[in-house]
């Protein structure tokens, strides 16, 4: 997943997650990469929620971004008995919070 913020002269976001107990047993680990080194990693116990700051530093075209990955993804119809869902799901991101630079 990538945060893109446009007109950014950096600041940081606060990032809350979370996964879902019946598709991940152990915890979930999701690690964010800005202008490719990592920036920070955070462990998501089952059904619970965390959250992860993360700083933002511009390009030269004054944009942030943000590449979040998880290291574990879950297809529920693989794992849920009867479920048809075919998507490959990972963490869920509720909530952005973006305090910035001027």
């Amino acid at each position: 997943m990538t945060y893109r913020r446009l007109r950014c002269n950096g600041g940081q976001i606060s990032v809350r997650l979370g996964t879902d107990a019946q598709l991940f047993a152990a915890d979930q680990v999701v690690t964010a990469t800005v202008h490719g080194q990592e920036v920070g990693s955070i462990r998501i116990p089952p059904a619970e929620q965390v959250t992860l700051g993360v700083p933002l530093e511009p390009n030269a075209a004054h944009r942030c971004e943000v590449t979040f990955t998880s290291r574990t993804v879950r297809v529920p119809a693989r794992i849920q008995p009867g479920s048809t869902d075919r998507r490959r799901l990972a963490a869920h991101f509720y909530t952005f919070d973006f305090s910035g630079r001027s």
